[in-house]
This record gives C-alpha cells, structure tokens and sequence, in this order.
C-alpha cells in the first residue's frame, strides 16, 4: 500500500548516524496523508500537534489494532523518514511517527534534548493521544538509542523493538580507539563531503552524544520481547569502520535472548527508504510475534 501523495526527498548523506535532509512535498492538505481512493479509516495518516507537558509535538498517527507502532527517527531527522513504510504498516496496526521536539514541527522543549527526556516527551504525547500500550518501538540510527532507553524506562509497556541500522555506543568506544582518516566516498568513489544540514534553533542533538551513549549503555531491554536488529551492508563508511559497525551490531543482537539478526544486502544507511519492504516485513514479524502468549 503506497501513499496517494507523492514524496520527494533531498539527498541522503550517511554518517555514523546521517540526518535525511529535506521535507517532503505535499500535493495534499497537511492535516490527512491518505491512502489509495478506496482507503478505510484505517489507512489515513492524520497529522496532529499533541501537547507533551508544555510544548507540543507534531504527530503522524494513523491505523487500527495492537500494538500501536511507535517510530523514532534518526539523527536530525522528522517523521518524514517514514514515509516509505508508514501507511503499509498502518494496514495492520495503530502507527505513530513524529519530530522530537525542536525538530521539524514539533515545539522546542524546555529540557535539554537527553535520551530520557526524548522518552518522557513521547510518552506524555502517547498518552495525550490516546495511544495506547502496549507498543512495538522502530528505532532508525540515533533512534535506536531512543527507543532502547524508552522501552527500558516504560518496560511494561514495550511488548517489542525492530532497531534499523542503528547508532551503538560500543561502536562509539571503537571509533575512539581506532580513528579513522579514509574519506567517505559514494558509488562512484568521488568524496563525499559532510551535509550543511538544517538549523533548528533550540536543539543541538550532537552536542548530547555523550549523554545518549550513556544513557543507552544503562539501558536495559523488557525480558521476553522480541527484537529484530537490520544492518546496512552498503553503507559508504570505510571498509574498516563498516566492518566494525557490523560487528557491534552482532555483539548486542547476541546478548538478546531471542534476538534477530538481518544483514541487508544492497542497503545504505537508510533501510527504510533503500528497501522498504524489509523494514514492514521486520515490524510485522515483531508484532505478531508479541500477540503470541
């Protein structure tokens, strides 16, 4: 199931944990994406600004059943990394993407932009919702950090997590140890220079780094939960930092007992948007998997 709109994106440019840059374009009113003309209330995607205790976030909320699928996207990024996989998910589920706050057209908030401030933020706009647990949390990049500390402040309300491609604080420590100084190239080998990004005023995601990977190594998954870990395999970092960000990934999954592993060939960064169906086939997996008694 696709979006009726038409989404065009800017270039994506992968870090360790790349923003997306650009907004999507929008043929239709911004309060609806909806899907194919013979769509239920099932399948239409309703924008709304959701108060998360002073400030208000901009929420994309769409579909039925349980439980509700919560996305927390990357580095700098808003909800339109989504979009590529949102409604087809929405076919099956109760869905939620959104900005964090200072980011696209959320409210700046008035705490400093940490792990668990990003969870209670999400959470008080859950509730005020009217979405309730429990929850499968999808976590790209960065967002993987968020939504493992999410599901470890909210436990009982977790009943799965589907990480794509995402940020690892031990891949951090290893990056330390190993600086790496090959420049990142595209497929055609030219040099990739960083992106300029977009300002937001009021937040500054990478100045929290040290906080996140702190608050992320604290972090512990709900026992008995399923969980599936995507990896890019064609990402343009370095061969040698490539092969470590594959393998930090291992480590973690392997400390997860059930957890999944599923290296994605052909892949950059952006699993999502590089090969959609992989990601909706991960989501499905896990939330049938926690129907299970």
């Amino acid at each position: 199931m696709q979006l009726k709109s038409k989404f065009g994106f800017g270039a994506c440019l992968v870090l360790v944990f790349g923003p997306c840059l650009g907004r999507p374009h929008l043929s239709r009113p911004q309060n609806h994406w909806q899907t194919r003309s013979d769509s239920s209330p099932q399948t239409v995607l309703q924008l709304q600004r959701i108060d998360a205790g002073g400030h208000k976030l901009n929420m994309l909320i769409g579909g039925e059943g349980t439980p509700a699928v919560v996305f927390e996207a990357g580095f700098r990024s808003d909800l339109t990394a989504w979009s590529m996989v949102q409604s087809d998910v929405a076919s099956f589920a109760r869905t939620v993407s959104y900005d964090r706050a200072g980011l696209g057209k959320s409210d700046p908030s008035p705490h400093r932009p940490t792990a668990k401030q990003t969870a209670l933020d999400l959470h008080r706009a859950l509730q005020a919702a009217g979405v309730k647990p429990p929850y499968v949390m999808v976590g790209h990049s960065l967002g993987g950090i968020l939504v493992r500390v999410f599901a470890d402040l909210y436990q009982a309300e977790v009943s799965g997590i589907v990480l794509v491609d995402p940020s690892q604080e031990a891949f951090d420590d290893w990056l330390r140890l190993h600086p790496v100084r090959e420049p990142m190239r595209d497929p055609k080998g030219d040099t990739v220079k960083p992106p300029k990004g977009r300002a937001f005023p009021g937040v500054n995601e990478s100045q929290e780094w040290a906080t996140y990977r702190r608050q992320a190594r604290a972090a512990r998954v709900p026992q008995g939960i399923p969980v599936i870990l995507l990896t890019a395999l064609n990402d343009r970092r370095p061969a040698a930092m490539q092969k470590a960000w594959i393998e930090k990934h291992q480590e973690w999954i392997a400390k997860v007992p059930g957890g999944k592993h599923i290296k994605v060939e052909n892949s950059g960064h952006y699993i999502q948007q590089d090969h959609p169906q992989v990601v909706i086939d991960a989501i499905r997996e896990v939330v049938e998997s926690s129907k299970k008694p």
